[in-house]
């Protein structure tokens, strides 16, 4: 139609224009790959990070597990007495005559390679032998004893600075391993910082 005018951004007309705009197309498409690139290997970096402090953690599990083992029967409520009497410990510990049923949360990316990990190094050091449950829960979901106590119905000095960070009270590593019938051996548990939370931030 005659008279009508051209939309959009008109093309340089010289050939140093159009060389100039290329070079810059060109530069912010460098820095926007570079941007993703760096940003993959970023989120790379980080649950590499996440998994070998959850592999720590599994370890230190692995190793309170087999002192529990070692003590005669009629030592372990006394030993778990004097843990919980000094407070500010790193595991939440119990010793029940069955597993604790409480609502888990469901699994992320991030919070799968945590449990898929815990499990790994437990049974390595444990042995197929034992019945071994890993899930995450969240603190107002949380069970500690037989009698399926909630975290806030116990002690603060028992478990609340070890399983509370307020406010923003992130998701509880719960494991429960059989070691013999009827005895199971409950550890709850946060992930060291700067994964607490576990998602990215």
């Amino acid at each position: 139609m005659a008279g009508a005018k051209r939309t959009g951004l008109p093309l340089p007309r010289s050939l140093l224009g159009r060389m100039l705009l290329l070079t810059l197309l060109a530069v912010l498409l460098a820095q926007t790959l570079s941007s993703v690139i760096w940003l993959s290997q970023l989120r790379a970096t980080q649950t590499e990070g996440l998994v070998t402090s959850a592999r720590s953690l599994a370890y230190s599990m692995a190793a309170s597990v087999s002192y529990f083992r070692s003590l005669p029967l009629a030592y372990r409520p006394m030993v778990l007495d004097q843990l919980r009497s000094m407070g500010g410990t790193r595991f939440v510990v119990s010793l029940n005559d069955h597993p604790l049923d409480m609502q888990i949360m469901q699994p992320t990316p991030r919070k799968q390679a945590v449990l898929d990990v815990v499990g790994e190094v437990l049974r390595q050091r444990l042995g197929n032998g034992p019945d071994i449950t890993v899930w995450f829960a969240r603190p107002d979901e949380l069970r500690i004893f037989n009698s399926g106590l909630k975290l806030d119905e116990l002690p603060r000095s028992w478990a609340h600075y070890a399983l509370t960070l307020e406010p923003v009270n992130p998701p509880v590593l719960v494991t429960q391993i059989e070691m013999a019938p009827g005895e199971w051996f409950y550890i709850a548990s946060l992930l060291p910082e700067p994964y607490t939370s576990l998602e990215e931030q």
